[in-house]
């Protein structure tokens, strides 16, 4: 079997899930096979090992019970490089063969199961790169069937919000309250160490600075903030943590970890969004969220969130932009130095907190209470016109 460990020290709670994920897919795809070896050692980090892996083992299967090829890995290798150099110049069907399979089965057969055009993209590209690394590359242009664009989710209300986090208990809100309340990407929150806020912690910091390097496109540093209930929530997580694992976290131990039976691990992330998700259609069915669309229950919607509530503050774009990491914004604070401080930024968060807050703010109970005297301002204005008019005809 394929060696698939990438460190020398034994790896351990999330890591070591997914390099059992890994053996139990090589164990269900059979071997031992080179081009499987050959395939699995440039794939680069363990969760694309796990996917890839993964979508091999589902694609054999399908050839096998759908297709009735019954080839070993190896075996396909070998025959692709056949059927393009042992046929015809003109023989494009023979040439195409394998590619021909893997149209069949990503367009047509995984797209008949539902599956999104992500997840296809995934799979081809796996099952690509397994002939590519074996110096067997398909022949001939192979494409992605495109999907009609399906209807954007509806936003998320921040009383909705509220109302589903209030419902869940503690050491699951704390995660979602640093994606709401940082607009931190929910990977990055799971995967934080004790060592990024334990000094803000013990100071007391208010807001709470998170330093950050590098997202998508860019590799540059930033930072974001975390608010009063985000604070208290890590102070409370702090404690649990202490009485789940028995003693003191150390700096390079997760925040957020997960079952008892594996402390040592982070929480997990499928697990934690279905948990989110279900809490909210409970919610809804009682009357108590407005929101009923399953698929705006997604914790990156939270971060959507931060960004509306920004905007809602009064926050200029390019700030909030940075507070999420997006190049444009991190760009425009590098740009103008001279003139954005590290506490305006402060400042600038400072506006949003009350938004992003688990409990109404002055400034929004302050709103509500502008708006009502404004509608009752209008009304009586009303009232006395009518009562005008009544006296100008009764007086005639």
């Amino acid at each position: 079997m394929a060696d698939i460990k990438t460190e020398n020290r034994p790896l351990v709670g999330y890591q070591r899930l997914i390099e059992i994920s890994v053996r139990s897919n090589l164990k269900q795809i059979g071997g031992p096979y080179r081009s499987i070896e050959t395939f699995i050692r440039k794939c680069g980090p363990m969760t694309t090992k796990k996917q890839y892996t993964n979508a091999m083992m589902l694609y054999l299967r399908w050839l096998r019970d759908e297709k009735g090829v019954v080839m070993s890995p190896d075996e396909l290798i070998l025959d692709n490089l056949r059927c393009i150099f042992e046929s015809g110049a003109t023989d494009v069907a023979r040439k195409r063969r394998h590619t021909e399979f893997l149209d069949e089965y990503v367009n047509g057969y995984l797209l008949e199961k539902g599956q999104s055009e992500t997840a296809r993209g995934v799979k081809a590209a796996a099952i690509k790169g397994f002939y590519r690394t074996n110096d067997s590359q398909l022949f001939g242009h192979f494409s992605l069937t495109k999907q009609s664009l399906a209807p954007p989710d509806r936003p998320l209300l921040a009383e909705d919000i509220r109302m589903v986090l209030k419902s869940l208990p503690v050491h699951l809100r704390a995660p979602l309250l640093c994606v709401w309340q940082g607009g931190i990407e929910i990977n990055r929150v799971l995967s934080m160490k004790w060592s990024e806020v334990q000094e803000g912690l013990e100071r007391g910091d208010y807001p709470l600075q998170v330093n950050l390097y590098g997202r998508k496109r860019h590799r540059r540093t930033y930072n974001t903030f975390l608010g009063r209930d985000a604070i208290e929530h890590l102070k409370l997580e702090k404690v649990r943590w202490k009485v789940l694992n028995g003693r003191e976290p150390a700096g390079e131990d997760y925040m957020f970890t997960g079952k008892k039976r594996l402390k040592e691990t982070q929480q997990n992330y499928s697990w934690l969004n279905l948990t989110f998700r279900s809490v909210a259609m409970d919610l809804h069915a009682r009357g108590l969220v407005k929101n009923g669309n399953r698929e705006s229950w997604h914790t990156h919607n939270l971060r959507h969130s931060f960004r509306t509530e920004a905007a809602h503050a009064g926050v200029k774009s390019e700030i909030s932009e940075f507070l999420l990491g997006h190049v444009g914004g991190i760009v425009y604070v590098y740009n103008h130095r001279d003139e954005v401080h590290p506490e305006d930024l402060v400042k600038e968060y400072l506006k949003i907190e009350p938004f992003v807050s688990l409990n109404p703010s002055e400034i929004t109970i302050r709103e509500e209470y502008e708006s009502t005297s404004k509608q009752m301002v209008k009304m009586i204005t009303e009232l006395q016109k009518k009562v005008a008019g009544l006296e100008a005809r009764s007086g005639s």
